[in-house]
């Protein structure tokens, strides 16, 4: 708890300076030039997934050798993994470089030098982030998440209004390179150029199920984004990623809470051998996440909005499908703590194949609806149907690997979107009772009014939330025991 603190709380510094830093950046690119860069960071999102496990294996087999002291096997399998990785993603790199005489404008061809640069490196910045995980050096990975986010959002800003798409694009590479130097050089990790085929397989092996899993998870999340640049364009992109722009700051609870989680899945199902006891934890940090989460969508609502409307007036078009991400997003949250019940219960493949189900029918439905000119909103109602569809679908199926019968699992699904569909009645009402009041929207007052109302909204979830889990009463007791005792009377 302690380590994921240490790392939630960078996590919480770094999404606050990438909310500063993403709208500045919004602002000087522009909708177009806005759209190419996240659409470079798109395909970096999904290069990490290129090794085929073997980093996932790392992180799953190398924490017990560094704790028995076995450093040099150690070295050597996460030396096989890396150098796995950079040979892939090297190959990729110079097919991305070889096909940049194909893009049409010097903006497409600088994105795509830029995105085979950072491939290039990928692997050094992704496998220095598992080794401090390995030997559990969290505040050293804490430290790097900080100082590369600082430099992005400083040095970047200041690169992005001399130089452009290109300045972005080269200090995002130079903060890379100095997060894997820094990385590597604290941890007992050592370079080596060695690979080793027979610890290879066994990384592949042990990782491989992981990350299907994660990549059926980001393809889930970020077809839509697929689909949006490939039909509509880097303008339209531009549009759709400030729409989904509060996603990383709204994610941020649910996922550290998804890490503590599966620490403690782990460590159940490590000792006993009975996934049955993960069902409390599991059972309450999805209630948890349910109760709390229509407040950060009611903080989108109107936030996001606000800031278009105060400083990013191009990118007006988006706020239609900013107040329908601020609803949709809600499965999303829900559903992160049961990824793990899903890989300890052994069922990978069947969620895998679930998961991807949903994304084909998606995508094609979402393709349909373009080529028949449906806009962002459409694409988004789309895809957060498929949203709900994978996030009930997931925690009915984690409910019954953890020894729940199905109705009682059917139920408490619907429970836990209750608090959904209460904000997405909420918060239209709120918003026509303020434009009949006069207040305009986008504005500041509007916002402020806005959020209060809808604060108040929510006391009764914050009410409950307090009442099944007892979360805000053991904080207040953990701070009082934390307080120092009185010093003692001597006299």
């Amino acid at each position: 708890m302690a380590d994921t603190g240490k790392l939630s709380a960078a996590s919480a510094v770094s999404h606050l300076l990438n909310v500063f830093g993403g709208v500045v950046l919004a602002g000087i690119l522009g909708p177009a030039l806005y759209g190419i860069w996240k659409t470079v960071q798109l395909a970096q999102e999904f290069s990490g997934f290129l090794n085929a496990g073997s980093m996932s294996g790392v992180n799953r087999t190398c924490p017990a050798l560094v704790s028995r002291g076995r450093i040099g096997e150690y070295r050597r399998r996460a030396n096989s993994s890396l150098w796995f990785s950079v040979l892939l993603l090297g190959l990729v790199a110079l097919a991305v470089a070889a096909a940049m005489p194909l893009f049409d404008t010097a903006a497409e061809r600088i994105g795509a030098a830029g995105l085979a640069a950072i491939l290039l490196v990928h692997p050094f910045f992704t496998h220095g982030e598992t080794v401090l995980s390995v030997e559990k050096s969290f505040g050293r990975r804490g430290i790097v998440l900080v100082v590369q986010t600082l430099m992005r959002v400083t040095v970047g800003l200041l690169a992005a209004w001399f130089f452009g798409l290109a300045g972005v694009v080269g200090v995002a590479v130079l903060s890379m390179v100095w997060g894997a130097w820094y990385m590597f050089r604290h941890s007992r990790m050592r370079l080596a150029l060695r690979v080793s085929a027979p610890r290879l397989r066994k990384l592949v092996r042990s990782g491989f199920p992981i990350t299907a899993m994660d990549l059926t998870e980001r393809l889930l999340m970020n077809a839509d984004r697929i689909v949006i640049v490939s039909v509509l364009g880097a303008e339209a992109m531009g549009f759709y990623q400030l729409a989904l722009f509060a996603l990383p700051v709204m994610m941020l609870v649910p996922f550290s809470l998804r890490q503590v989680v599966t620490t403690d899945v782990f460590d159940k199902v490590g000792q006993t051998g009975d996934l049955t006891l993960c069902e409390p934890v599991f059972a309450k940090s999805v209630t948890s996440i349910a109760l709390s989460s229509p407040f950060l969508m009611g903080a989108t609502w109107f936030g996001v909005p606000m800031l278009i409307g105060l400083f990013l007036g191009d990118y007006a078009p988006a706020v239609p499908a900013v107040m329908l991400f601020s609803i949709l997003c809600f499965p999303l949250l829900v559903m992160q703590t049961a990824f793990v019940i899903v890989v300890v219960s052994r069922r990978v493949r069947h969620a895998a194949a679930w998961m991807i189900g949903v994304t084909a029918v998606c995508a094609l439905a979402r393709t349909t609806a373009t080529r028949f000119g449906g806009g962002l909103s459409a694409v988004l109602a789309i895809h957060g149907a498929g949203w709900i569809a994978m996030s009930g679908g997931l925690l009915f199926a984690a409910q019954r690997f953890v020894g729940v019968a199905g109705r009682p699992a059917l139920r408490r699904v619907g429970l836990w979107f209750v608090p959904m569909l209460l904000a997405a009645l909420e918060l239209p009402l709120v918003q026509a009772g303020l434009v009949r009041s006069g207040l305009v929207p986008g504005t500041l007052s509007f916002a402020l009014a806005g959020g209060a109302v809808h604060t108040l909204a929510c006391l009764p979830l914050f009410v409950l939330l307090e009442r099944r889990i007892g979360g805000l009463g053991f904080l207040l007791a953990l701070l009082r025991r934390r307080r120092p005792a009185p010093p003692a009377n001597r006299s």
